[in-house]
């Protein structure tokens, strides 16, 4: 049952079965059978994404250990260990720490061959916002660059997988007030989320609006008109009309409409009428 809760991702309930069988396994005989410390990567991982960061940093720390101690090398096993503590010191803010595990389960995602390669680089996205939360952002930059190659070669221009890369390069330009790279970016991360979840999700309304917003901050008043309206009906749809985010875009929408009206004015001259 256990495996059938994390596979539909239900962790709350895959844990009673985690511990019990993570109790049953835990004996001197089988702490070095890569079988059990599998079995506590599973339920320190469940733990993590249940929200439980404690619990989860002590097994995934002792995962870690005991993948360490093995004495046939599981590469594997030690990268997916020390990946999934980072992850967990990144909810904890704990990003030092963090950096240190993604750059030591890197190279030991790298060593395995090409097969991997596409899969493992959530650690190099995660080793990217480490660096990103302690202000190395050009380190950070150069990251998530090269895993947007790396996804485009192995998956295609259109993978999903690109979302959460473009998003942060977005986020980094637009810190840096670099608008037009920002808007570049946040508007590949709307085309891609719109054909993976639809155009009418949650996920492209907020790019769309951030795009609207970029578009606003260069003098696109037109283009950053259309995606607006398309962000707040997305929105008002989903979280109804006061939500704070509604509000936010509508409130966006109504100044760019504002600075449109007073471009017209200005284009027509004193003395003229539009009557």
């Amino acid at each position: 049952l256990s495996g059938l809760y994390t596979v539909k991702e239900n962790y709350v309930a895959a844990l009673p079965h985690l511990r019990r069988l993570v109790a049953i396994r835990d004996t001197p005989e089988q702490q070095d059978e890569p079988q059990f410390i599998l079995n506590l990567l599973t339920l320190g991982t469940a733990l993590s994404r249940a929200g439980e960061l404690g619990p989860a940093s002590a097994y995934l720390q002792r995962v870690v250990r005991l993948a360490e101690a093995l004495q046939d090398p599981q590469p594997i096993l030690l990268a997916g260990s020390l990946s999934n503590l980072g992850d967990v010191y990144m909810e904890q803010q704990r990003y030092s720490e963090a950096e240190a595990l993604f750059r030591r389960a890197i190279p030991l995602s790298d060593s395995v061959g090409d097969e991997w390669r596409g899969k493992w680089q959530h650690q190099k996205h995660q080793l990217g916002m480490a660096l990103y939360y302690q202000d190395f952002d050009k380190d950070a930059e150069d990251i998530w660059l090269e895993v947007v190659g790396v996804l485009t070669e192995e998956f295609g221009a259109d993978t999903f997988r690109l979302i959460p890369e473009y998003e942060a390069l977005a986020d980094l330009y637009l810190y840096h007030e670099r608008y037009l790279e920002a808007a570049a970016a946040y508007k590949e991360a709307g085309r891609l989320s719109a054909a993976e979840f639809g155009a009418d999700s949650g996920n492209a309304g907020y790019f769309d609006a951030r795009l609207g917003e970029m578009y606003a901050a260069v003098g696109e008043l037109e283009a950053a008109e259309t995606v607006l309206v398309r962000a707040e009906d997305v929105y008002r749809r989903q979280r109804g009309a006061f939500d704070p985010s509604t509000l936010w875009i509508q409130d966006l929408l109504a100044r760019v409409r504002e600075e449109l009206e007073e471009e017209e004015q200005e284009s027509t001259g004193p003395g003229t009428s539009s009557y």
